[in-house]
This record gives structure tokens, C-alpha cells and sequence, in this order.
């Protein structure tokens, strides 16, 4: 799996459609000599030369724009995920772990890689890399929290997705199956809220979180009498979505456990029954 990914990377992952990076344009020349670290970096790490497979990342990940420490990017995920992956087949734990930390921070939310990953086995018994393992494994679930809802105005709150089975619909006004899907999250909150049932609309509107979508978004919620928060879908936060973890259909659906942990997602328009189906085994297990 990660030979896989670092190949994507290396050929697209830090692209945007235009072929610019995300948030800012760089000169041709700088997109060329990234591409160029990262397949060399590639290079050395197939032939077990992981400290400058590391050397050639982090050169890469220099010339990237730049962004707050821990800002969701999906660039910088993947690069420190590699970067940990190579300190792991060092023997280096604690630097492996301290990369894979900050992968996260990142957006690297792929709990199931890190667990399912060969080279990262050694970490598997060091309560540092669950701790990792446990923010990855819950970042899907709070990534709309701190997100303000434009029907009410008010923020979505941690608490308020506590011991939770929660949905997250990413969808858009613009989107025909999404708007016929909608008043089924709306019987699924009206039946199952007091079993502890909470869904949020994360909305992607295609000129971005601008006023007018808010009010477009607003005027849709209300008229279809939507009973659950509807969040902005950020630019930062679409660019991690599409680039690294694969969504690029709407609807696209997250079920959460109660524990916060991603159960079931589900790609386009789905039946009622389908739904309900998820909904109803996910809050069967306490």
C-alpha cells in the first residue's frame, strides 16, 4: 500500500486539476523540482537508503506554500507519513512516531494504513503510536466540529457528537441526488435523535464558503425544514478530502461509531432503507 501511494504522490498527489499546488501558484520551475525530490526520494527508499529518501522530503516539503503547523494539507500528510515510514525501517521509533504525529495533524486519517502496514509493525506495542492511532482514527468524525452551522449560526461542538452515532453527508446545493437525499437525513434525525442519532450536512458549494452559499444553503435548509446542522465544506479541508482520501462523488456518506471511529461510507444517492439500515446497527452496539 505504500509503495502505491508514495508513486501517486509523486506523479499527483500535490497537484491541484490546474496542475497548481493548493492555496498558491509556484513557478514551473519549483513544481519541477519537487516532483524531482520526490521521485528521487522514491529512488532511495527502494534501495533501502532511508535517510536520504528523508533528506529528499524534506527538501520537497520546503518548497511547498506555507501553511500553519497543523493546518489540514494534504501534501504535507503524506510526505511526514513517508518520512515515518522511513525513520520506522531505521529502527528509529520514536522519530517514525513523532512523523506519523504530525502526518496526522495533517489530515493523514488513514487509521487502517497505519495499522495494516508492514513497516510500521515494530510500533505496534509503543503507547505513543496508539495515541497517534487514535487521533488518526478520529479525525474523520471531528472534522466538522468548530464548523458553524448556518441555519442556527451557532458552532458544532465536540460534546455535542459525544457517544454519538453520527452521519456526515458531504453534499451541495448544486448536486440533484444530494437534494433528494436530504429529507431522509431529516426522518432519520426526526426517528432516531433520542437514540442518540446525530447528523451534519458538510456542504460543498463550487464558488466556496461565500455569503451568497450560505444564503443559498440557508434558504435550501430551511425550506426542506432540515433539523441538523448544515457546516461550510472549507477550501483546505475539500483539497484534503478529494486529494487524499478519495471523495470525489456526491453525495458522498461517513457513518461514525460511537466511539468517533469511521464505520461505513457510502458514494451517491442511497434508499432510505440503505441508510436507515446503517443507522439502526451502528446504534444497536452501545
Amino acid at each position: 500500500m505504500r509503495g502505491n501511494l508514495s508513486v501517486f504522490l509523486a506523479i499527483g498527489l500535490l497537484f491541484a486539476d490546474d496542475g497548481s499546488l493548493p492555496g498558491e501558484e509556484l513557478k514551473q520551475e519549483t513544481i519541477q523540482k519537487i516532483t524531482a525530490y520526490l521521485q528521487e526520494a522514491r529512488s532511495h527508499s527502494l534501495q533501502k537508503e532511508y535517510a536520504k529518501s528523508n533528506a529528499l522530503y524534506e527538501k520537497a516539503m520546503e518548497l511547498l506554500p506555507p501553511v500553519k503547523e497543523g493546518s489540514l494539507e494534504a501534501s504535507r500528510a503524506k510526505l511526514h507519513f513517508d518520512i515515518g515510514c522511513n525513520w520506522a525501517l531505521q529502527g528509529r521509533k520514536p522519530e517514525a512516531i513523532a512523523a506519523l504525529g504530525r502526518a496526522v495533524s495533517h489530515g493523514y486519517w488513514h487509521a487502517d494504513y497505519l495499522l495494516r502496514d508492514p513497516t510500521l509493525k515494530e510500533l505496534h506495542t509503543d503507547k505513543k503510536f496508539h495515541a497517534v492511532m487514535q487521533e488518526a482514527k478520529l479525525g474523520f468524525s471531528r472534522m466538522v466540529v468548530g464548523l458553524t452551522d448556518v441555519l442556527t449560526n451557532k458552532k458544532v461542538e465536540a460534546r455535542d457528537l459525544e457517544n454519538k452515532v453520527l452521519i456526515i453527508d458531504i453534499w451541495g446545493t448544486w448536486c440533484p441526488p444530494c437534494r433528494r437525499e436530504i429529507p431522509y437525513f431529516v426522518k432519520l434525525k426526526q426517528k432516531y435523535a433520542a437514540q442518540g442519532l446525530e447528523i451534519v450536512g458538510l456542504t460543498y458549494e463550487r464558488e466556496g464558503p461565500s455569503d451568497e452559499a450560505r444564503k443559498r444553503v440557508e434558504d435550501f435548509g430551511k425550506e426542506q425544514s432540515v433539523n441538523y446542522p448544515l457546516v461550510m465544506l472549507a477550501e483546505d479541508l475539500r483539497a484534503l478530502l478529494s486529494g487524499l482520501h478519495g471523495v470525489r462523488k456526491f453525495p458522498t456518506t461517513y457513518f461514525f461509531g460511537r466511539d468517533g471511529s469511521l464505520k461505513h461510507r457510502l458514494e451517491g444517492l442511497q434508499d432510505l432503507e440503505v441508510l436507515e439500515a446503517k443507522v439502526i446497527e451502528l446504534l444497536s452496539k452501545k
